[in-house]
């Protein structure tokens, strides 16, 4: 696949010409200004939906993901190697103490690995971007809990 190369402050990202469907999506996503939480919780939906065009328009470019620059092709890639994949929120988006652009969030992620389900409990933090908000960072507030197998009737 041809591959385009950008150049950005924070280094060197690599888009693919897709790019320009995911400009299509994010204009779709991004009719009406939200708020940070609104901007927040309709990305894990777009997540438990796996509809990886919305998502990548959600990003700013570039985005840091858990300390890395995050391209079009690291979501498609997570997608298909996580196809079971599913977000369940524990604690409710809210703002970050003296920070309007910043949300945090609770919640468990489930998949399945071979025949058996497993699930991790996590805590995570979204920085937006001022004016249309977009993701500009996500990392954690809380690491990932070891994996838990979960029962066969799961």
């Amino acid at each position: 696949m041809a591959q385009l190369a950008l150049c950005f402050p924070l280094g060197k990202v690599e888009w693919s010409f897709r790019a320009k469907q995911h400009d299509v999506a994010r204009q779709q996503v991004n009719t009406t200004p939200q708020s940070p939480l609104e901007v927040a919780a309709r990305y894990v939906d777009l997540a438990n939906r796996h509809d990886v065009a919305s998502l990548v328009a959600m990003l700013a470019r570039p985005c840091d993901m858990f300390g890395e620059t995050i391209t079009s092709e690291a979501v498609e890639w997570y997608f298909s190697q996580y196809q079971d994949v599913r977000f369940l929120i524990t604690k409710p988006f809210q703002l970050a103490a003296g920070d309007p652009y910043t949300v945090e969030f609770e919640y468990i992620r489930s998949w399945k690995q071979g025949d058996q389900w497993v699930q991790v409990e996590a805590g995570e933090f979204m920085t937006f971007t001022t004016g249309e908000p977009l993701i500009a960072r996500i990392g954690y507030t809380r690491p990932p809990s070891d994996p838990v197998a979960l029962p066969e009737w799961y």
